[in-house]
């Protein structure tokens, strides 16, 4: 059986992961991850996308990129081909640098932009390279914290704009961002978002697009999640919390309001503790506790 195509569309975001070939470390040395970064920089321009977070690990990298004019596949197979032929050459190698296709997963819904960036930076930490996202000197985080890329590579804006149209509230609601943990898996499945939205086949086949203010084309039918989430806060920025897993009291009765109304109209327990970067337990122990308070 053979692979399902991808799906593309101008505007989409997607969260790429490529690994060496057996898992080997094609970025050890600090001059590899330079060269992957010059070709990053050399392609934005001429590729037409837009970078909007990164990191280069030793045996992977992490890319959350929107392809604007083109395809996917053309972008990675020159990214790809480009940096194989380089190591095999500085390294006096042959055979494969990667392992297999890459994995891109479409990014459905703006809400978790800020969420993917966050698992994304924080690849070092979790692998114990460092104790700190900002320690680490091979990730976009620098651009985020500083509120701009003088480079030219990452297109911060976009992101910076779903915590706040304030730009020095947004950059310091990014800093508590990622200094906060979350241990959501962003690497599975085909979407990142999907439970809100058609299947595959459906979403192939559909032919008018719906473009925001973010350039993500938007799907779906009925009652979305989001939109129920949406109604049941006063601002964007709650909006955002409660989509990253936070914790914080004060957003307890958005939560537990947006359950009882997510549960009427059909949505499982799984559904809405995925919707709030929550488990299954820790959604029924919220109701559980706090049913008839709110």
């Amino acid at each position: 059986m053979g692979r399902m195509p991808r799906i593309e569309f101008e505007g989409a975001i997607y969260h790429v992961i490529q690994r060496g070939n057996n898992k080997e470390f094609v970025f050890e040395r600090d001059y590899d991850k330079q060269y992957l970064l010059m070709l990053l920089r050399e392609m934005v321009p001429d590729m037409d996308f837009r970078l909007l977070g990164y990191v280069i690990m030793n045996n992977h990298y992490h890319l959350l990129l929107q392809r604007l004019g083109t395809p996917l596949q053309v972008l990675m197979q020159q990214f790809n081909s480009r940096y194989a032929r380089y190591y095999n050459w500085k390294h006096e190698r042959k055979g494969h640098v990667f392992q297999g296709r890459y994995k891109a997963l479409l990014v459905r819904d703006e809400s978790y932009l800020v969420a993917v960036l966050r698992y994304i930076h924080q690849n070092p930490v979790k692998a114990g390279i460092c104790q700190e996202v900002s320690q680490y000197p091979w990730t976009s985080d620098e651009c985020y914290r500083q509120g701009s890329d003088a480079t030219g590579l990452i297109n911060s804006k976009l992101i910076l704009n779903t915590l706040s149209q304030e730009h020095s509230q947004a950059v310091a609601m990014y800093q508590d961002f990622m200094d906060t943990e979350d241990n959501t898996n962003y690497e599975k499945g085909k979407f990142i978002g999907e439970f809100e939205f058609t299947v595959a086949a459906e979403i192939a086949a559909t032919s008018e697009t719906d473009f925001g203010a973010s350039g993500i084309k938007v799907f779906g039918g009925g009652i979305q999640l989001d939109q129920i989430l949406r109604e049941k806060c006063t601002n964007p920025s709650q909006f955002t919390l409660l989509k990253s897993g936070s914790r914080s009291r004060n957003l307890t009765p958005i939560k537990v309001t947006f359950a009882k109304e997510a549960l009427k109209v059909g949505y499982s327990l799984e559904d809405i503790g995925a919707a709030l970067s929550m488990s299954r337990a820790a959604v029924s122990d919220l109701l559980q506790r706090w049913r008839n308070e709110f």
